[in-house]
């Protein structure tokens, strides 16, 4: 007889809010057997995590999008030809970076930016979801605040506009918990050399024992980021009786796909075992 494979319904977000959480994290997590809900927290901070990246992945590569078309602006060139272009280099991801490749200055300086947009995003969704939630009026300061996020609400209408979101898909059988975590854009391979360097720079760590040492190390909160989310995945999938390596994987052609394979009769011997009785 065939495993019974069940299927959650594909959920698409231009934004991590509360709401969005909840549901999602809710429903993913409802795919656990009985005997393993006991993961469920860590598995909803695995997933949490990824989507938080994935939605900030987005809004990087929608300004790197913006500076090769700025790059590729030129009197002898219409702006139809210009999108064109553009709309050419970015939805593959091996001409995209090897067009970045070629032309590194356009990296230049993404950090500053990129973080003011996350932080407006961020002031923009606590604020919106006060009043929804709350019910309470925006006071005049509020109003100003909101105002200033205009970076961020000229970038959320362009990843609506032209369907840049994160998809999370998620199935189960007998033996497995799959859950992909879904950009619908490339991402650079430098973020991806970086990703799966810092996360066997911690894995040797981790067989160490020295973890501790791991996080003091790579404190910095530079540009793309130091490696301490992948680290703290890898720790909860470690806790779950998984290899984490061998547990997710990132794939990149027209989108990056970020791979969860849980293994769940792994993970059902790593279920903490009760005491003999004396």
């Amino acid at each position: 007889m065939s495993e019974t494979l069940r299927r959650l319904p594909r959920i698409r977000v231009l934004m991590w809010t509360k709401q969005a959480r909840t549901s999602i994290l809710d429903e993913v997590t409802s795919l656990l057997p009985v005997e393993l809900q006991v993961y469920q927290e860590s598995l909803e901070s695995i997933i949490d995590e990824l989507s938080k990246n994935a939605i900030k992945a987005n809004h990087k590569y929608l300004m790197i999008r913006s500076r090769i078309r700025d790059f590729l602006r030129d009197p002898n060139r219409s702006p139809r030809i210009i999108n064109e272009m553009t709309n050419s280099i970015c939805t593959d991801a091996v001409q995209y970076n090897e067009f970045l490749e070629k032309h590194p200055k356009i990296l230049e300086g993404l950090s500053a930016p990129l973080r003011r947009i996350l932080d407006q995003e961020a002031l923009w969704i606590n604020l919106k979801m006060k009043y929804r939630t709350e019910k309470k009026e925006i006071s005049e300061k509020e109003k100003t605040l909101l105002r200033n996020t205009y970076e961020f609400k000229k970038n959320y209408r362009e990843l609506k506009d032209k369907r840049i979101y994160v998809e999370i898909r998620a199935s189960c059988n007998d033996q497995m918990l799959w859950v992909e975590i879904i950009n619908a854009a490339p991402i650079l391979s430098s973020d991806l050399d970086r990703i799966y360097s810092k996360r066997d720079e911690f894995r040797k760590h981790r067989e160490a024992g020295t973890e501790l040492e791991f996080f003091m190390n790579n404190m910095d909160h530079s540009e793309g980021g130091s490696g301490l989310g992948y680290a703290t995945i890898d720790t909860h999938l470690a806790s779950l009786g998984l290899e984490p390596m061998e547990a997710l994987y990132i794939l990149s052609l027209h989108n990056t796909n970020i791979v969860l394979n849980l293994d769940l009769n792994k993970m059902k011997k790593a279920l903490p075992q009760p005491r003999a009785a004396s």
